[in-house]
């Protein structure tokens, strides 16, 4: 009878004042929807769906969750892997340890509610900036060489960038390499700067390099960017003084599996390399 007279109670309610009273008193409204979760650790990504109603006066908030499409998690993962391995990469040319990048974690909570298939695009990739700048600043662990109105993703990228770039060009010339430090990168990029950019500085090199140095010394430097590039691949060296020579390298360039990843890159690595090697051999 109690139960009988409750309802009664609320559909007398309901008649004077309408059923949208009713529900915001003591109903729920979905306010929001979209992924939370964390990058980081072994997987790269773990991370589920919500969705949060907004309560009544008589009602409580409540949040729903349930598990993430393993298509939607694999990609989210594989995307801040990528990042992750970029920013150990350059750590390592900067002589910084990846302790920081391994143990780096980041908790998202991404609003997708209302959006057309573009505009989470957009909101993911916005997230993904967010993740980025904090990865960039834990790699660096100061932002004593930053400069202004720079982000700290775009001064990694500008040190590295700058060190690698310029000590290749002091490697051709036979000049002492800056150090592999985030004080040797800065002084890399202080000089990119006075040729007006990597573009400059390597052109005016080459340049001076062509005028100054003898034929064997040129023919020397090449063959030591050789060298590193095949060391990079993994493969020997064909001998330049062979009278084959330029048969041995035809022969790895038609060796490489196109069907692989490995064998693509190899591939593509080889064939720019081609002119540079030709120099070489007669």
């Amino acid at each position: 009878a109690a139960i009988s007279g409750g309802g009664w109670a609320l559909a007398g309610i309901g008649a004077l004042f309408g059923g949208d009273i009713i529900n915001g008193l003591f109903g729920r409204k979905l306010k929001d929807s979209g992924i939370e979760g964390d990058f980081g650790g072994a997987s790269g990504f773990e991370g589920r769906q919500f969705e949060y109603y907004k309560g009544g006066l008589f009602r409580s908030d409540k949040t729903k969750y349930k598990d993430l499409d393993e298509e939607i998690r694999a990609a989210l993962a594989d995307t801040f892997s990528v990042m992750r391995s970029g920013a150990k990469e350059m750590a390592g040319v900067l002589g910084l340890g990846t302790q920081a990048i391994d143990g780096f974690t980041a908790h998202v909570k991404v609003s997708l509610k209302g959006l057309s298939a573009e505009e989470a695009d957009k909101r993911l990739k916005e997230e993904f900036d967010k993740v980025a700048e904090s990865l960039a600043s834990t790699t660096l662990g100061t932002d004593d060489y930053t400069r202004a109105g720079e982000t700290a993703v775009q001064t990694l990228t500008r040190l590295s960038g700058s060190l690698t770039g310029v000590n290749q060009v002091f490697e051709n010339l036979g000049a002492t390499l800056y150090a592999s430090s985030l004080a040797g990168a800065d002084m890399a990029s202080q000089l990119v700067d006075l040729f007006g950019g990597m573009d400059g500085l390597i052109q005016t090199a080459g340049s001076y390099m062509q005028n100054y140095y003898s034929a064997d010394e040129q023919r020397a430097a090449v063959q030591r960017q050789l060298q590193k590039a095949f060391d990079g691949l993994d493969l020997k060296l064909p001998d330049i003084d062979a009278a084959d020579a330029r048969a041995q390298f035809r022969d790895l360039v038609e060796a490489q599996d196109l069907r692989t990843e490995a064998g693509r890159e190899a591939f593509a690595v080889l064939m720019g390399l081609a002119d540079a090697f030709a120099q070489l051999t007669p």
